[in-house]
């Protein structure tokens, strides 16, 4: 898309609402609902027209009024396709020219180690059992009911050997995957 019919979108955008969208908003007031605040959010998703190498940039805008009714554009946030975030002035640099965000190997490297870290937390020897699971399980501890005379199990999981003394087991809250 080039500059001239860019203008000529957001021109064309200025003309009255399509049918489709004035229907939700009319139903919408009608039931009571009515802007969250600020109000509405503008993202512009670009492309580069002759570096195919260059990740779509996606940048908003926040649109509201302020305290005194006057039309407000707040920079919301922007970004790569390729899950860089960008500052308001990194966007224009990365505009200008976008290799500035390519990775290299070792950001490649340091965001797989932090990926298999957060998906396989590694069990801690120092800390209590029930820490070790809610890291592991990813949930929410809600209870824990010892039915054991000895002090708390510390360390690695081991097999499960065989009691007169029944314990109740962990109870923990899976997240909604």
């Amino acid at each position: 898309m080039d500059s001239a019919t860019l203008t000529e979108l957001l021109n064309d955008m200025r003309a009255d609402l399509p049918p489709n969208i004035r229907k939700v908003l009319d139903v919408a007031a009608e039931n009571n609902w009515e802007l969250n605040p600020p109000g509405v959010t503008i993202a512009v998703r670009l492309n580069h027209a002759t570096d195919k190498l260059a990740d779509p940039v996606y940048i908003s805008w926040v649109v509201g009024r302020t305290q005194k009714g006057k039309l407000s554009y707040r920079f919301d946030g922007c970004g790569t396709r390729g899950l860089v975030p960008l500052s308001g002035a990194d966007l224009l640099v990365y505009l200008a020219d976008p290799t500035v965000v390519y990775l290299t190997d070792e950001d490649i490297q340091e965001r797989s180690n932090a990926h298999d870290e957060r998906v396989r937390p590694k069990w801690d020897d120092s800390a209590e059992p029930e820490v070790n699971a809610m890291k592991q399980l990813g949930g929410t501890l809600l209870s824990v009911d010892r039915a054991f005379s000895s002090p708390p199990i510390t360390g690695k999981p081991q097999e499960s050997k065989s009691s007169p003394v029944s314990a109740k087991p962990l109870r923990v809250m899976l997240p909604n995957l």
